[in-house]
């Protein structure tokens, strides 16, 4: 893949050799092997080391029946819309309508729109095309982006985790006649005795982590559900947390992290240039941490 981040710099290295931004960084990244081989990718081209840390579980959400109503609603013509509010959501969903009829060319009829890149991106492994991707991920800028394009007698299927924000099913019924959420997967905490968690939890509680990187509220709740009661003091050592989206912010806020600043766009890419360019000038965290 093409080189991400900011270009090799050479000061302070003897004899004017070229190094890395990254090198002998260690980025903490949050999500799972699967969504993080691309990152960490990134970040070994950029001479860091990735250290997975992948702190919540996608299940099934059970909710059979609803599912079925809403697939063979859209077998039948219904819906002129279809919200993904998230990439899980984008998958979950996909897996079930293809289980169920095989055939996910009837979701070309409609129009698709995502929460943000990523989300974009698990529709293109499907063959999919959103035709709205918000530059912010977040549910108000979904919505304003929607609000658009969208008319007041059309219905939107909004496929999303159990227990998501109920802004974005709000902020869309103010712009269509009807909206339906139906929720296709649950988010869980990791068990904290699980093997492959153990090097990044160690790492992160030792202070040998240079970057954190968050991109789901879900995943500051479950990061702090497996630290404990020492989670703030803990991410107060790292050098530079970077997070993605103002629920993630809200997220932080609640654990008493005065959030600062995020990715100027949501995808990982950007966020991993910007916690790059902080870790090598110095310039500390992209969030202020406030500790009681």
């Amino acid at each position: 893949m093409a080189s991400r981040g900011p270009a090799p710099y050479t000061g302070g290295v003897p004899g004017n050799r070229i190094a890395l931004p990254l090198n002998g960084k260690q980025v903490l990244v949050t999500r799972s092997p699967a969504r993080a081989a691309a990152l960490a990718e990134a970040i070994a081209e950029l001479g860091g080391e990735s250290v997975a840390l992948p702190v919540t579980v996608v299940h099934s959400a059970g909710e059979v029946d609803l599912i079925d109503q809403a697939c063979e609603r859209l077998v039948a013509g219904g819906f002129d819309w279809v919200v993904f509010a998230s990439a899980n959501a984008v998958d979950r969903f996909v897996s079930e309508l293809q289980q169920r009829h095989g055939d996910l060319s009837l979701l070309k009829e409609r129009r698709l729109a995502v929460v943000g890149a990523k989300t974009s991106e698990a529709l293109a492994t499907h063959g999919l095309e959103a035709a709205i991707v918000p530059d912010r991920a977040d549910a108000e800028s979904l919505v304003a982006a929607v609000a658009e394009l969208a008319v007041d007698t059309e219905s939107a299927l909004v496929p999303r985790a159990a227990g998501g924000r109920e802004e974005l099913i709000s902020g869309l019924q103010q712009h269509f006649a009807e909206v339906v959420p139906l929720t296709v997967y649950r988010s869980t905490v990791r068990d904290a005795a699980d093997a492959d968690l153990q090097p990044g939890l160690e790492r992160l509680r030792a202070g040998g982590i240079d970057i954190v990187l968050l991109f789901a509220p879900s995943q500051v709740q479950a990061l702090a559900a497996l630290l404990g009661p020492d989670c703030r003091s803990i991410l107060s050592r790292v050098p530079v947390i970077g997070f993605i989206g103002r629920n993630t912010e809200r997220a932080l806020d609640a654990l008493g992290m005065s959030a600062t600043g995020g990715a100027s766009r949501a995808d990982a890419g950007t966020l991993l240039d910007e916690a790059t360019l902080a870790a090598i000038s110095n310039r500390g965290c992209c969030l202020a941490t406030t500790l009681e």
